[in-house]
């Protein structure tokens, strides 16, 4: 197959070449964005931005009135057929995609490839900047953030901005006054889960423990006091 001609000292490519040129280049213009943390593709319904145009469009099919695929089991709504499927398995529990070495199983076939690291042990993401390795390109995009200094999750009541929506979401709670994590014991309500873990209800262990940490400082600092609490 003839790919190019050289006709007066030029080169002229092949359509198939053309394109071929045009796909690798338009990848790697991507890739450097995605690298860089550039999105200039912004949707006009929500705050969302895309570092490609295509990303963008399949993006603006979520916000479309008239979605082709729905769910007999709950009645949510899909307008890309992929989504739809793998939406059902999540009723069905179907896990077509399994770990040959662990065998768990994984709804999506990249799910799977990226769970398959963990036991490789590569990193294949690395951070241009501080050469910070990570495993997932969510996580690495996510580090970008800190670099680049880019909070892209806005709070509509107040104007404070966020790297990641799952601050935004527990940020929101301060407005609405939900407090989606609660203590089980006490049922004391808490707007984020770390404050939920730091949380202690009659935690006897717990405080036993900090009792006994607490004895053995003072016994390490004053001897003395051994003699004493020994009688």
């Amino acid at each position: 197959m003839v790919l190019y001609v050289v006709t007066n000292n030029t080169i002229a490519f092949s359509r198939q070449q053309r394109r071929s040129l045009n796909l690798q280049n338009r990848n790697m213009m991507i890739s450097r964005r995605r690298s860089t943390g550039v999105k200039p593709f912004s949707c006009k319904v929500c705050p969302k931005s895309f570092s490609s145009s295509s990303s963008l469009r399949t993006h603006e099919k979520s916000h479309a009135q008239n979605k082709e695929f729905t769910c007999d089991t709950c009645g949510k709504a899909f307008h890309l057929r992929h989504l739809y499927l793998y939406h059902l398995r999540q009723h069905s529990g179907d896990r077509p995609h399994v770990c040959a070495v662990c065998h768990k199983g994984f709804l999506l076939a990249s799910q799977l490839k990226q769970h398959e690291l963990l036991h490789t042990g590569v990193k294949p993401h690395r951070c241009e900047h501080c050469g910070k390795e990570f495993r997932t390109p969510q996580n690495y995009h996510r580090h970008l953030l800190v670099h680049t200094g880019e909070k892209p999750y806005e709070c509509a009541v107040c104007g404070r901005k966020f790297r990641q929506s799952n601050q935004l979401k527990s940020h929101m709670q301060i407005h609405t006054g939900v407090k989606l994590y609660s203590c089980e014991r006490c049922g004391r309500g808490f707007s984020d889960s770390r404050q939920l873990k730091k949380h202690r209800c009659g935690d006897s262990e717990h405080d036993s423990r900090d009792s006994a940490s607490k004895h053995r400082k003072q016994t390490d600092a004053f001897p003395w006091t051994h003699e004493f609490t020994a009688q």
